[in-house]
């Protein structure tokens, strides 16, 4: 991720202040409901803290749980468990 991060176009997009950064995270559909929220939760929230404290992302940076999916792959379970990061620009 590191890496991602540190590439100049990324950079440069990172340096807009109103830049928002939209965690995205994801569970398998094989747990109850509540359990694929809190799966997913956690799993955002995790990339946010990396993107934050290892990565050294200062904008906004919201995760947020989409609970449990097979949008990725509806017949191999894991290939669900998945985060997607998401950038945005206000267009004012």
């Amino acid at each position: 991720m590191q890496a991602q991060i540190a590439q100049p176009e990324v950079q440069k997009l990172l340096e807009n202040p109103a830049l928002l950064i939209v965690v995205l995270g994801y569970a398998d559909k094989r747990g109850s409901e509540q359990a694929d929220i809190d799966l997913s939760l956690g799993r955002a929230k995790t990339v946010a803290d990396i993107l934050q404290k290892k990565c050294g992302v200062l904008n906004a940076v919201y995760p947020i749980a989409m609970g449990g999916t097979d949008l990725f792959d509806q017949r191999e379970f894991s290939k669900n468990r998945v985060v997607e990061v998401w950038a945005a620009l206000p267009s004012w």
